[in-house]
């Protein structure tokens, strides 16, 4: 049918019987085809289309100026004419597509689509998307200016004609392989049913030819369903690919190494990079495997994929990580350390070990301060493991750790970290180490923390005479009433540092003088 209508004259476009108001429609229609036959054709499209509405315009003012009815009257008709079944016929889009002239025939009176085709927008109707693309491609000023002239590939066309209608569903598709510039090689073939055909053109869609003898796993998607996806068709199929894991190998290999290659440094399931979203969503390493094979991968998404797996414990993703050729750049330590931090504060145990002897075997281990940082995070996170890890590891259990610079023993006080407090000491810790800003038992006592000062006495922490000299201080100043009102300040603003000391040395002093005082009672 396509040489027919390529070689035809003119294609005479039937739309059934008139009505006194369509004859009112085509007759304007008729005229103002005349008048701008009188016109010279301007030299670029967009020029003569813009002609066209212009004079069309000044028409319509000038006839609504002589009747006021004119211009609800053939409105009117028109919705009437533009809702008739050939505008939503699949098979007439070759008429349109394929016509040198085309002529719309409503019972004895016919006029020429370069005019018909304007009137909608003269007449202010708002187009459905069955007809609209079908008036922009009719003969004439409108169909050089359209997407017609641009954009012709199957995708476009499909999405374009996706509501029209066919006895056979399988002619949405069949009926528009030949109007595309590239779908020529896909031949329709009624021996497939339905699904069949539809997994045909999404195979040739994404990879842009048919799929031949390839076997591979597709989506079964109704008509519905395809036409929904068709705009991002590519992305849709590797989202469903994706959640097939180990069965959708063969699709996502294509997608991602064949031309057109997919691009894996956007961000596209769900506003994530495609390595962040098959980690996070914990896919089997042979899928993250075929996104990690790509040369183009970028660094920053190796870099988020590695923290991400960190927090995760996918050591099967952190060892491939940091075996790519380009891993250099992962072992920088603030990427490294984040990594870690991730691993440490998500108790991800294998995955801490992994990553610090990695670094260790690449880099000699890392400085003081980083190894400090990290030791203080593990007591900040109570991940026990990570801290006798880090220790064992040759981590000196006294380091100062910033942001304060104080030792991993005050911080598992500051942060009430008992098991972290206790493996601490059993490592070698010392609990007597006065830091920059106290002992850890005065620092306990000082904040309250009753709990970590417990554990500090059953370790055997020296008392500092300092707790007992803050307590006597107090008890003097307190009972000094020759300056009350000092007294009074005293007491709203110091008691609230020295009470916790004057509890925590009574309590001192009871655990101390227990063993001697208890036989002596006895006695």
């Amino acid at each position: 049918m396509s040489v027919i209508y390529q070689k035809a004259w003119a294609v005479v476009i039937w739309l059934g019987k008139t009505t006194r108001d369509i004859e009112l429609l085509l007759e304007a229609t008729q005229a103002l085809d005349k008048r701008m036959r009188q016109h010279p054709r301007p030299s670029s499209n967009a020029e003569h289309l813009k002609a066209w509405i212009d004079e069309g315009r000044r028409f319509i003012s000038e006839k609504r100026i002589v009747n006021p009815e004119f211009y609800e009257i053939r409105q009117r008709a028109l919705k009437e004419l533009l809702s008739r079944s050939w505008f939503r016929r699949v098979w007439v889009v070759q008429e349109a597509a394929y016509a040198k002239t085309a002529y719309i025939q409503c019972s004895w009176i016919s006029v020429p689509t370069r005019a018909f085709c304007i009137m909608p927008q003269l007449l202010e109707i708002e187009m459905d998307i069955r007809s609209q693309p079908l008036l922009e491609i009719l003969p004439g000023p409108r169909r050089h200016s359209s997407w017609w002239n641009n954009t012709r590939d199957l995708s476009t066309i499909l999405q374009k004609f996706s509501t029209c209608e066919s006895t056979d569903p399988r002619d949405q598709i069949f009926a528009l392989l030949g109007l595309s510039s590239d779908g020529h090689s896909f031949l329709p073939n009624y021996e497939l049913n339905t699904l069949e055909c539809i997994q045909q053109t999404v195979f040739f869609l994404a990879f842009g030819k048919p799929q031949g003898f390839d076997v591979c796993a597709l989506p079964a998607w109704d008509l519905e369903e395809f036409r929904h996806k068709l705009p991002s068709l590519r992305t849709s199929l590797l989202e469903w690919d994706i959640e097939q894991n180990e069965h959708g190998i063969a699709i996502l290999r294509k997608l991602l190494h064949e031309a057109p290659r997919f691009e894996v440094n956007q961000k596209t399931f769900f506003e994530q990079l495609p390595l962040s979203y098959l980690i996070s969503n914990q896919k089997p390493m042979e899928v993250i495997q075929i996104v990690l094979e790509r040369d183009d991968l970028d660094v920053c998404q190796a870099n988020a994929g590695l923290r991400l797996a960190a927090s995760l414990n996918r050591i099967d993703v952190i060892q491939e990580l940091l075996g790519r050729e380009d891993a250099d750049i992962l072992y920088d330590i603030p990427d490294i350390k984040s990594a870690l931090e991730s691993a440490i504060q998500s108790q991800c145990c294998d995955a801490t070990e992994a990553l610090f002897s990695a670094v260790r075997r690449r880099k000699g281990g890392l400085s003081q301060m980083y190894e400090g940082l990290l030791l203080h995070q593990a007591v900040k996170s109570g991940n026990t493991h990570a801290i006798a890890m880090l220790v064992q590891s040759g981590v000196h259990p006294d380091i100062p750790t910033p942001p304060n610079e104080g030792t991993a023993m005050l911080a598992a006080i500051g942060y009430e970290r008992i098991e972290a407090l206790k493996l601490l000491a059993r490592l070698g810790a010392d609990i007597n180490k006065k830091g920059e800003f106290d002992t850890p038992i005065s620092i306990a006592a000082k904040g309250g923390k009753l709990e970590s000062v417990a554990v500090l006495l059953d370790l055997g922490v020296r008392i500092p005479a300092a707790i007992v000299a803050d307590c006597l201080a107090w008890w003097t100043f307190k009972n000094d009433r020759r300056q009350p009102s000092k007294w009074w300040s005293f007491w709203q603003v110091e008691v609230q540092i020295l009470m916790p000391t004057l509890l925590m040395a009574g309590i001192l002093c009871f655990r101390q003088l227990t063993p001697t005082i208890l036989p002596w009672l006895s006695s």
